[in-house]
């Protein structure tokens, strides 16, 4: 058997052509990536926050005299019309004083009729001159005062009705009773709760929004509703936008409602997230994020595309990164218009390394 033997220079050199061969092989491999060529634009410093769905109309119900409950008519999750009862107190008495009104009014209205008749009967005797002055004006007095007897008693008629009226409680508009707060038994004073009632035709989302980004809000800057669970975005408008903050957190109230109600079924007490649309004409030499390559000393650098004759390598370039925004970062310095940026396949490139366009973007 015969034996190859290499002296050390031959294997220095032996080693070092595989070792070209190999880096060769490596750099013909091209790496595909995606880019956009850089121009300036439109700043958009759109923002999502999270919100939570309330209802147009919430309401503490309560019995508008006191009294003892004597009946609870709905429970938690009931669904009412707008006028329904909901709740009964013990009624005896007020019904004993509306009886009591009822019949006073009736005897004061007999002894008016009474009065009205004599009345009637002066006025003939006074026009033959068979009763003194003293007796017709008497007489017509008598008829006065009972006329205003009647009138005394209906007003106090129609107050013992109201108290009657007063209790139950009724829905004053339509929607789900959300709470339960009395039983049949409970004796409760005019004012103290009884039932909540949450209305469920209109909804909104109240979203606080932090003070850097309530100064630009406008009653007509765009917004969406996202991620309610089971429907996509939807269109929404701003209906308030509140001044008085949270002083602690530095946050204000933006309440949002959708534009179509009947597009989205929103349920008072949900999550519910706001994408806020904050366009201006304020334009930028910007980039989106991932296009973004942080190194270890601190600096930030974007991969460009170079062409060189049929081929495209990527080369590195510092830059200068300003504000940033929702999905894009101002560049302040290192590229200008007109530049290929790298967005993908930027995380393992190498200075020189060949390139192929898997997407264009722009």
């Amino acid at each position: 058997m015969t034996r190859t033997c290499f002296s050390r220079p031959w294997r220095i050199l032996a080693f070092t052509l595989i070792l070209n061969g190999s880096i060769r092989a490596e750099s013909e491999s091209a790496a595909p990536v995606e880019w956009i060529e850089l121009a300036v634009v439109k700043v958009d410093d759109s923002f999502v926050l999270p919100g939570t769905v309330t209802a147009e109309r919430r309401a503490a119900l309560s019995a508008r005299t006191e009294g003892l409950v004597a009946d609870v008519l709905v429970d938690a999750g009931a669904q009412v019309d707008a006028g329904a009862p909901l709740l009964r107190l013990d009624s005896a008495l007020g019904e004993l004083e509306v009886a009591r009104a009822r019949a006073a009014l009736d005897a004061a209205s007999e002894q008016l009729a009474e009065n009205q008749r004599r009345q009637q009967e002066t006025d003939r005797l006074r026009a033959s001159n068979s009763i003194s002055v003293t007796e017709a004006e008497t007489r017509a007095a008598e008829t006065r005062i009972s006329a205003a007897r009647v009138e005394e008693l209906a007003v106090q008629l129609k107050q013992a009705e109201e108290i009657l009226e007063r209790h139950v409680v009724v829905a004053p508009f339509a929607g789900v009773i959300s709470r339960k707060l009395t039983e049949a038994g409970e004796w409760v004073a005019t004012g103290t709760p009884v039932l909540e009632l949450v209305g469920t035709g209109a909804v909104r989302v109240d979203v606080r929004v932090p003070q850097q980004r309530f100064a630009r809000l406008r009653s007509d800057t765009p917004v969406r509703i996202l991620a309610v669970e089971g429907s996509g975005a939807i269109a929404a408008r701003v209906v308030a936008l509140v001044p008085v903050g949270d002083v602690a957190a530095r946050t204000f109230l933006a309440r949002v409602e959708p534009t179509d109600p009947a597009a989205l079924t929103l349920v008072p007490g949900m999550a519910a997230t706001v994408e806020f649309q904050l366009l201006s004409e304020e334009t930028v030499l910007a980039v989106p994020r991932d296009a973004l390559v942080r190194r270890p000393d601190g600096t930030t650098n974007l991969w460009l595309a170079r062409r060189e004759g049929d081929r495209w390598s990527a080369t590195q370039r510092r830059i200068e990164v300003g504000r940033r925004f929702a999905s894009s970062v101002e560049i302040r310095g290192g590229v200008q218009p007109g530049d290929l940026v790298v967005i993908r396949g930027n995380e393992t490139l190498r200075e020189g390394q060949p390139i192929v366009f898997a997407g264009r973007e722009s």
